[in-house]
């Protein structure tokens, strides 16, 4: 009933608003509303906007354009749309993508929580379509499944690499540096990832090697952007995204264009050297 069903709503705000509350504070080490201050600051000061707008029709198109599964995702949602109107997920669904829309800058990454419900949409759109009995009997649709079955295999190991591409290298230092250790950080700035540096780190911002000065300092690291080139570079490479043994199959320079860093661990011999 519609009662049992506000009452299940408020509820499981509620244990997720408090669940939210406890890890925030966990991570930020005081009290917050993560979600109010997001609230705050994308749509009252209005921040949001200053990164470009986008008409209210914009996801669609920019949802269809995420081959092969965006299409999929459009077509089962507005088909579950249409013939189950009062089912829960529509309830959901439907505000969440309108209250989106009407803000004006739009990113794909805002519909990711709809993705949650994907699953039964897709899988009750295929059976209404048959989809199952003619993956079973014609060519055409097993092709497709074999194909999907592959996608979703690729798309799982994808989601065990970090999205970000320079978290590994700061959890290479966590783990491998606990005591106080100075970084000579040569990387663009959105590349720091502030917010995951511990008290024990330094971190010195530098245009070259030749600005590196370790003297007294028992741990000292230098980062270096992938896509810059220098010569003669201090110290011993301890870390890099891609494996070693990937170097050699680096045809025309492909891996710079994946942002990450190379960490280089400088020694007392190193520094004698210099």
């Amino acid at each position: 009933s519609l009662k049992h069903l506000l009452i299940l709503l408020i509820s499981s705000l509620i244990s997720i608003g408090i669940f939210n509350v406890v890890i925030d504070h966990w991570f930020y080490g005081q009290w917050v509303f993560s979600a109010y201050n997001y609230y705050y600051q994308n749509m009252v000061t209005g921040t949001m906007n200053s990164y470009g707008t986008d008409p209210f029709y914009t996801y669609i198109p920019m949802l269809l354009g995420y081959f092969p599964w965006g299409p999929i995702y459009v077509v089962a949602t507005a088909w579950f749309i249409y013939r189950k109107p009062k089912h829960l997920f529509t309830a959901a669904i439907v505000p969440f993508f309108v209250i989106h829309s009407i803000i004006g800058h739009k990113e794909v990454r805002f519909m990711l929580p709809m993705i949650a419900f994907m699953p039964y949409i897709i899988t009750t759109w295929l059976d209404k379509i048959n989809f199952i009995d003619k993956f079973h009997s014609q060519k055409a649709y097993r092709i497709t499944g074999k194909i999907i079955i592959w996608l979703n295999l690729i798309a799982f190991i994808s989601m065990l690499i970090p999205a970000a591409t320079e978290i590994g290298g700061w959890r290479y230092i966590s783990q491998n540096y606990s005591q106080p250790t100075t970084i000579y950080y040569n990387a663009v700035k959105d590349r720091k990832l502030l917010f995951y540096i511990k008290p024990n780190i330094k971190l010195i911002p530098i245009n070259s090697a030749s600005e590196i000065n370790c003297n007294n300092i028992s741990n000292c690291l230098y980062l270096l952007d992938a896509d810059r080139v220098e010569s003669n570079v201090p110290g011993e490479l301890k870390y890099s995204f891609f494996p070693l043994w990937m170097a050699k199959y680096n045809y025309n320079n492909w891996m710079k264009n994946v942002g990450h860093f190379n960490i280089y661990e400088i020694n007392s011999s190193t520094r004698q050297a210099k």
